[in-house]
């Protein structure tokens, strides 16, 4: 489905974004962000050497935190 292209006003110079195509983005986005996550938690090796940073900085931002 082709969209009808908007007429959209600049702001100091600047095309600004419709907001529905801001709205649009931001779903695309996160709709990729969420796949990339759900690759990563099926790669194991990947999930451990996640779980062994998160133990360290939690240990390292406890000493801070104190």
């Amino acid at each position: 489905m082709k969209r009808k292209a908007k007429t959209v006003k600049a702001v100091n110079g600047l095309a600004a974004i419709s907001t529905d195509d801001a709205k649009r983005y931001r779903a695309e986005e996160a709709m990729r962000t969420l796949m990339r996550a759900s690759e990563h938690v099926k790669d194991k090796g990947l999930m451990r050497d996640v779980k062994r940073l998160a133990k360290t900085q939690a240990a390292a931002l406890s000493k801070v935190a104190k």
